[in-house]
């Protein structure tokens, strides 16, 4: 969910959304909970967003 805000509201907190994926990946490749597919989406979703973020950040920043 957080992952998916960050592409239209705030890119920076894609990664926190990519953290908590993983750490959601993290317990369903343990089998303590389900959704590794998810999570996996979550994670991409969450850094393509962050580094999208960054890029135009940087680019508006240091022209």
């Amino acid at each position: 969910m957080i992952s998916c805000v960050s592409l239209f509201v705030f890119g920076f907190i894609g990664a926190l959304g990519a953290a908590l994926s993983g750490r959601g990946f993290r317990a369903a490749a343990q089998g303590r909970a389900r959704g590794k597919g998810l999570a996996i989406a979550g994670m991409i979703i969450g850094a393509a967003g962050f580094l999208f973020w960054a890029v135009v950040f940087i680019a508006s920043h240091f022209k």
